[in-house]
Order: structure tokens, then sequence, then C-alpha cells
């Protein structure tokens, strides 16, 4: 039951941003961890491939809810209340630079450009380590806008 309804709360397209609100942030406290996590049916490889699937589609859900909802807030100018969505999204995946900017941003609309750019360089540090990868060049920018505080506000349009 409370896969359903993270999954409708999740989904939710409320035309009025409070109530949007509200329900993308009962869907993040619905979302417990990994779906049957620690339950497994080692005999049952189709169950394994089902349980597997379902946990990386529910993950990638939250994620999704987590930028969503730290977007809004964003974009309301809530930015301490969003930083605590952003934040969570970037401890389960530090690889996602979606993820790192808007936690960027954040930090630094929130007046906390010093810690912007410590984020920009744990970024980089665990995509050169986990992935041998470099920034991509919207995260290159955004710490240039930030380390020479020019960075513009987001838009609403795009977190609805």
């Amino acid at each position: 039951m409370d896969v359903a309804e993270f999954t409708r709360l999740a989904a939710s397209t409320s035309p009025q941003e409070d109530q949007l609100i509200t329900q993308l942030e009962q869907a993040v406290a619905l979302y417990q961890g990994e779906f049957l996590e620690a339950f497994s049916l080692a005999e049952a490889a189709p169950f394994e491939d089902w349980a597997r699937l379902k946990r990386e589609q529910l993950q990638r859900t939250y994620l999704e809810t987590l930028q969503r909802l730290a977007g809004l807030l964003e974009a309301r100018g809530e930015y301490e209340r969003g930083l605590m969505y952003a934040r969570r999204g970037v401890e389960l995946e530090p690889w996602d630079e979606e993820a790192q900017r808007q936690l960027m941003r954040l930090l630094a609309l929130s007046g906390k450009q010093a810690e912007a750019l410590v984020q920009y360089e744990a970024c980089r540090r665990s995509l050169r380590e986990d992935l041998k990868i470099e920034p991509a060049r919207e995260t290159v920018q955004l710490y240039e806008q930030i380390r020479s505080q020019k960075m513009a506000a987001p838009t609403p349009e795009r977190w609805a």
C-alpha cells in the first residue's frame, strides 16, 4: 500500500503549488529505503529480477521527487527548505550532476557561496574517482557563476 500511495503522490500535478508541495513532501516521507530491502528468494530468479527492477524504479522516482520538490521550493525562494531535499538526492546519487547543480544553486542562493564551491569540488572528485570523467559544461558554468557571484535565479515552470 505504501508503494502505491508513494507512486500516486510522487506523480501529483496539482495546479495549487502549496498542495503540490504538500503531496510531494508526503511522497518523500513515505519512502523508507529500498523496496523489499533484505528480502530475497534466492531460488526464484524471476522474482529477484522483478524486485531489482522495482527497487531501481522506485529509487529513481524518489530521486526525481526530491529534485522536483527542491526545485519548487527553490523557485519560491524557500532555499533552506529546498536544501534539505537537494542534499538527500546528492547523498543517494553523488554522480547525478543535475542534483549536484541543484544543491550548488540552493547553497549559493541561501548565501552559502563557499559551501557551494566546496560542493562543486566534492562533485568533481566523485565524478573523477567513481566514473573517471570531469563535470559537464553546465556544472562548470554554474561553478564559475557562483564563484563570480553572477548566478541567475531559476524559472518556476520547470518544476511544476
